[in-house]
């Protein structure tokens, strides 16, 4: 059954420009808070979706564009845990965290496949706590071991896959550009990557 929309196209509050990826968190009232990728305006909108169906309120945006901590360019993801914003800053080449009104920032531009070098990456995943990096450039998947204390956030590299091509029953990525997870109550976490030019999901 539809309930409501939000948007639409504009650039004050509570209006969306090339929205991409978005996460829930739910709320003590029985509603949910609501974070949209507002890729164009170069910030994250906020909603809330009040307990009874078809309320949604715009809350007070997050960030705009820069290249500071909090500002964006073209933000393309946004994941949120446990009280921490995660947002793929993809034009930044680095991955920024909110928590508690303060901002963190990780990465660099940089090749390859370790540590937190990205270029463009354009979605994450949390699953069972730690922080999956999808990034195009360099065809990589990173790990991340995630820890807050307070305000303080802390990304750890764990270990990354990377494998550039287009033998798709190998593995491959050729424009890797979004990716999900889920952890079943009795099995092992697992990654879904869409491919845009492959035509496929890994």
């Amino acid at each position: 059954t539809y309930i409501t929309g939000f948007g639409p196209w504009g650039v004050a509050p509570g209006k969306l420009k090339s929205p991409q990826g978005m996460a829930t968190e739910s709320l003590d009232d029985g509603g949910a808070r609501v974070y949209v990728a507002d890729t164009r305006n170069g910030r994250i909108a906020t909603y809330r979706f009040g307990p009874t169906a078809g309320t949604v309120t715009n809350e007070s945006d997050l960030g705009r564009f820069g290249h500071a901590p909090g500002q964006f360019w073209l933000p393309a993801d946004v994941a949120v845990v446990d009280g921490t914003v995660l947002v793929a800053d993809a034009y930044n080449n680095r991955v920024q965290a909110y928590r508690e009104g303060e901002w963190t920032v990780f990465g660099e531009a940089g090749y390859g496949d370790e540590d937190d070098r990205f270029l463009l990456p354009t979605s994450l995943a949390v699953v069972d706590g730690r922080v999956f990096v999808l990034d195009i450039v360099n065809r990589a998947l990173r790990a991340f071991d995630l820890a807050t204390d307070g305000s303080d956030v802390s990304l750890e590299f764990v270990d990354a896959y990377s494998a550039f091509g287009g033998e798709v029953d190998d593995g491959e990525f050729w424009y890797p550009y979004n990716v999900a997870g889920f952890s079943p109550e009795n099995g092992e976490s697992s990654l879904v990557v869409t491919d845009g030019t492959l035509n496929v999901a890994h």
